[in-house]
């Protein structure tokens, strides 16, 4: 029911058969127009016993901090619902005071939380911070788009840090963060042993601050399997200790740097990581990095040996014809890549055709130009 201009006049008979259907298990209001009094009806409705709803999308609706207290009400009694989306709506640190209150309760079965872009501050980070230290059934949490900041996030750090937090998938991009709190959240690398995915992405953590997390990357307790660094102001100076934490790390499979300003230089440091046998990334995103034909070469030698790298973006970089052969026989030549994405180059229609030639040159091979 998603993107249906749905409003809180259809919400009482919404709510009747939440609380009467013993086989609806999935139900997707986002997109529409439903207001705090009509959710606060279907909270009602999930109070019910006999309401069997696990999966609850409700973002991108005009929910404020009104309808949280009805909400926490909910999360403490339901028994059934484990994957709720609140995103793109105004809850605040209010609201999210009063959810977090609810998911400290033992009885709280959520698994699974979207609180991106709700117009969060380091307020409510206190409040989150504490239950992620208790709660022992949240692994997701989404805080993307929000204005955390530093001080936010480093308190969560702390939390991220306490043995009994369960979280293993934790996504902060667009949260005003820089390399004030790296430190902090290296440190949580270095200890947490649930946290298998983090994505970082759209902020300001800096050469220094990528160097700090380099250094809980090369920690061989580190359990990330997963992180997104796109859009971090990052250059060639940090591009050494990335490299030297991917020769080493042997959790972590998929690593996006796009959208920075690695260059040529930063692409030769990288490709000796990958061409170390201990090397385990398997999806490497190097979209939009200011990379030329120069650095090519480089690469091409690093990915002949090789053995983990199933997929690998270049996009939007400045390649040319020139790098359509070594292209060609790098694609030829990786017995295990999949996927080769080279969207939004440089090169001429001919060039395009002789790399998108190579598509199913293997079988489960893809190349997109």
């Amino acid at each position: 029911l998603d993107d249906n201009t749905l409003t809180d006049s259809c919400a009482k008979e919404l709510s009747f058969a939440l609380s009467t259907n013993q086989s609806l298990t999935f139900v997707n209001l986002g997109s529409n127009n439903l207001t705090d009094s009509g959710v606060k009806l279907l909270f009602a409705a999930l109070r019910n016993p006999d309401c069997k709803i696990q999966i609850l999308r409700l973002y991108s609706n005009a929910l404020t901090d009104s309808c949280a207290e009805d909400l926490s009400s909910t999360l403490s009694t339901n028994r059934s619902l484990t994957d709720l989306e609140l995103g793109i709506n105004k809850l605040g640190d209010s609201g999210v005071k009063l959810l977090s209150a609810a998911l400290k309760n033992p009885d709280c079965k959520i698994q699974k939380l979207g609180l991106n872009d709700t117009a969060l501050t380091a307020s409510c980070a206190e409040d989150l911070a504490s239950m992620l230290g208790t709660n022992q059934s949240l692994t997701d949490l989404d805080l993307g788009s929000n204005k955390l900041g530093d001080s936010g996030v480093k308190l969560l750090s702390v939390a991220l840090r306490n043995p009994g937090c369960k979280i293993q998938k934790l996504r902060l991009p667009e949260n005003d963060l820089s390399e004030s709190c790296a430190e902090e959240l290296s440190s949580t690398l270095n200890i947490n042993r649930s946290l298998t995915d983090l994505e970082l992405g759209i902020n300001k953590l800096g050469d220094s601050g990528v160097k700090l997390l380099s250094v809980a990357l090369r920690n061989p307790d580190c359990k990330v399997q997963k992180l997104g660094l796109y859009n971090n102001t990052l250059t060639d100076s940090c591009a050494g200790d990335l490299s030297s934490a991917l020769g080493i790390n042997q959790s972590l499979t998929n690593l996006n740097v796009g959208n920075n300003k690695l260059g040529d230089s930063g692409m030769k440091l990288l490709s000796v990581a990958l061409t170390n046998p201990d090397s385990k990334i398997q999806k490497l995103e190097l979209d939009m990095n200011y990379f030329t034909d120069s650095c090519v070469g480089s690469l091409t030698s690093a990915l002949r040996t090789n053995q983990s790298l199933k997929s690998l973006s270049l996009g939007e970089n400045l390649f040319t014809d020139q790098s359509v052969p070594a292209l060609r026989d790098l694609i030829l030549t990786s017995k295990n890549l999949e996927m080769m994405r080279l969207e939004g180059n440089r090169f001429s229609a001919d060039g395009r055709n002789q790399l998108i030639s190579l598509q199913g040159y293997r079988p489960g091979l893809m190349v997109t130009v």
